[in-house]
Formats: C-alpha cells, sequence, structure tokens
C-alpha cells in the first residue's frame, strides 16, 4: 500500500470523526436548550400564583366592610342603613338620633326631624325652605353657601346645603363654612301647614374623615310608612 493511500484513508476517517463530533455536539446544545426553556417556564407560573394570592386575602376585609345594621324610626317611618360597628343613641324626647364610629369621642353624624321654621311667607316649596332653613333654624348661620339635589337609591329627592357660620360672640377669628346638612322632606301625615316636619342629616365631624360615610349613609335613606 502506498503512502498516498494511507493518507487519503486517514483523511477520509478524520472526516468522518469531525462529522460525528458536530453532530453530537449539536445534540448536546439542542438538549440544553430545551432543559433549560423548561426550567424558564416553571418559575413563571409560580410568580403568578404568589401574585394572585393577595388578591384573595383582601376578600374577608371587603366582606368585612360591606356589614351594615338598620336604624329604623317607627315614628316617621323613615329608615337608614350605617356600618354594623358604629353606635346609635336615639332621642325621643327630642326626635334626634346620632351615629358613632368606634374609637371616636362624639357623634359624627346626626340625624334630626324638626317642624320647618317658616317665615311670614307661610308654607312654600319644600326648596324654598331648604334656602333659608338653617338661617332661620341655628344661631350665627347667615347665609347660604352651596345646594344641591340629592337622590336616594329608593328615590327620594333632598337639598345637600352649606352655610356661612359666624364664630360664636367674643370669639377670635372671622366666619367659616359649615359641615354639609341634607334636608329631606317628610310625610304630610307627621304635620302639614306651619306644623310640617323635615328631616336633616348632618355631618358633624370637621376634619372630613366620615365625608364618604355620610354620603354612604345619606344614599341609604328610604321611608318605611
Amino acid at each position: 500500500m502506498s503512502i498516498s493511500t494511507i493518507f487519503s484513508a486517514r483523511k477520509g476517517f478524520a472526516a468522518i470523526l469531525i462529522i460525528l463530533a458536530v453532530v453530537a455536539l449539536i445534540g448536546l446544545l439542542g438538549g440544553a436548550y430545551y432543559l433549560g426553556k423548561s426550567n424558564l417556564l416553571k418559575p413563571q407560573n409560580q410568580n403568578t400564583t404568589a401574585l394572585t394570592s393577595p388578591q384573595s386575602a383582601s376578600t374577608p376585609t371587603q366582606d368585612q366592610n360591606s356589614s351594615l345594621k338598620t336604624y329604623t324610626s317607627t315614628k316617621y317611618g323613615f329608615a337608614v342603613d350605617y356600618p354594623a360597628s358604629w353606635t346609635v343613641k336615639e332621642s325621643t324626647q327630642t326626635d334626634v338620633a346620632t351615629l358613632t364610629p368606634p374609637g371616636a369621642e362624639n357623634p359624627v353624624i346626626k340625624i334630626d326631624v324638626s317642624n320647618m321654621v317658616l317665615d311670614d311667607r307661610g308654607p312654600i316649596p319644600f326648596e324654598e325652605y331648604v334656602k333659608t332653613a338653617a338661617k332661620n333654624e341655628i344661631q350665627g348661620y347667615n347665609s347660604l353657601v352651596s345646594i344641591s339635589e340629592v337622590t336616594t337609591k329608593s328615590g327620594i329627592k333632598g337639598f345637600k346645603t352649606t352655610w356661612k357660620v359666624s364664630p360664636p360672640p367674643g370669639a377670635a377669628g372671622g366666619s367659616s363654612v359649615s359641615n354639609p346638612m341634607t334636608y329631606f322632606p317628610l310625610s304630610e301625615r307627621y304635620g302639614s301647614g306651619m306644623q310640617q316636619k323635615r328631616l336633616e342629616l348632618s355631618l358633624e365631624s370637621d376634619d372630613g374623615t366620615y365625608t364618604d360615610n355620610y354620603d354612604t349613609i345619606l344614599g341609604t335613606l328610604r321611608y318605611t310608612q
């Protein structure tokens, strides 16, 4: 056998080895890619589960906040809903009920039934009465600042107001604007003419903390008779 023949055979064998090595390398790379892709997918599924778990944990809190009780005035035929953790105190002598949240020293919402104080014009449309109500009924309330019509979930229409208030005699400071006071008419069965009665819900807290609660309670007002 000549040297050239041997060299050619070795060269062919080397080429075969190179091809086999390339095929093996491709196989290894493909396997590594597949395993790597599988491992990358697993943590993504775990992260998704962890992110959604806090949403489930918040559900009991929402259920607690939605717990309500009902205050009903059988004397004047109306009812409102309020947070179950709040306390209601009622005075049958003055026809006033107050709502106090836990931890608060004083009531934050007052529910009051009183005769409409009318001027020398006599009985007038309810909206016209509201425009002068606090001025005629509360000392230091000088003039109407704002008035807007509101409608409860049951369809009762009333008027939310704020008023310009003067400081008490001898007190320092200038005028201020009152907390909201919302007036609703009551049936003539409870009084008519110059003895007509109205329902008032007022926010008694000055820091604005319970404004949303006030509006929510307003929205639940309904007549029961």
